[in-house]
């Protein structure tokens, strides 16, 4: 959602460059459209974007309501990739980074994200793998050193790995539980 003069803010307070990914600050708001939390764009570069235990899935991401791109870099990279359901904005601004933009903050809120129990964003499991997969794919076509590249998808590894088994041993907990509850009855 657009905020009331989030653009006119922009626009007036930042001198546009073509090869500048600019990331305004966000917000996270309820079905009610209560401010959750709120926020500024702490990822600046491709290396910091693929490590997903250090930043993504550590309170760091980009937030694709407030954040505005150059038409041209997109296109030439053939816009959004959309067979990656879950991390298609992801996917993107990894693309655009490779592409050589740059990213840039600015002081404006611009949009603001609804979350909501069913949105896909909500399916954690799907979107973590969607997430790794996107990432590994980035930090290869990276620039990166061979040393690099395996640094980060060993971290993610690392990372996915763990979070598959603690997303089993929930499952299997849940489970056990109402099974519990079943045989009890």
């Amino acid at each position: 959602m657009l905020c009331l003069n989030g653009l006119n803010r922009f626009v007036r307070n930042t001198k546009i460059d073509s090869n500048t990914l600019y990331l305004g600050e966000w917000a996270t708001i309820d079905e009610k459209s209560v401010v959750i939390k709120s926020g500024e764009n702490i990822i600046q570069g491709l290396e910091m974007l693929v490590d997903i235990s250090g930043f993504w899935r550590n309170g760091a991401s980009i937030a694709q309501q407030s954040a505005f791109f150059p038409l041209q870099a997109v296109k030439k990279i053939n816009g959004l990739n959309t067979d990656n359901h879950y991390s298609m904005d992801y996917e993107l601004w990894g693309k655009l980074l490779l592409e050589g933009c740059k990213i840039q903050n600015t002081p404006v809120r611009i949009g603001s994200f609804r979350t909501y129990p069913s949105q896909k964003t909500a399916k954690r499991f799907h979107s973590t793998i969607s997430l790794f997969k996107a990432s590994v794919k980035l930090t290869n076509l990276s620039k990166l050193s061979f040393k690099g590249k395996f640094g980060i998808n060993l971290k993610n590894i690392k990372y996915l790995i763990g979070f598959i088994y603690h997303h089993l041993r929930s499952k299997i907990g849940i489970k056990r539980r109402i099974g519990r509850l079943w045989k009890k009855e």
